[in-house]
């Protein structure tokens, strides 16, 4: 049995993991960016009339 061929497997294994969780972290930190620039896009938004418009006359 190749057991030095097993642990290169187990190894890129492993990285590949952290590779992955590392992506997922930095996806998530730019969603969190994104969600927090539509916020402050939505504070700056003036507030809807009282008034309703009749589009349709």
């Amino acid at each position: 049995m190749d057991y030095f061929g097993i642990a290169s497997v187990s190894t890129a294994y492993s990285q590949v993991q952290v590779q992955q969780s590392v992506s997922l972290s930095v996806i998530k930190k730019g969603m969190d960016a994104q969600e927090a620039q539509a916020a402050a896009l939505l504070e700056m938004l003036p507030p809807p009339s009282e008034s309703l418009i009749d589009v349709y006359a």
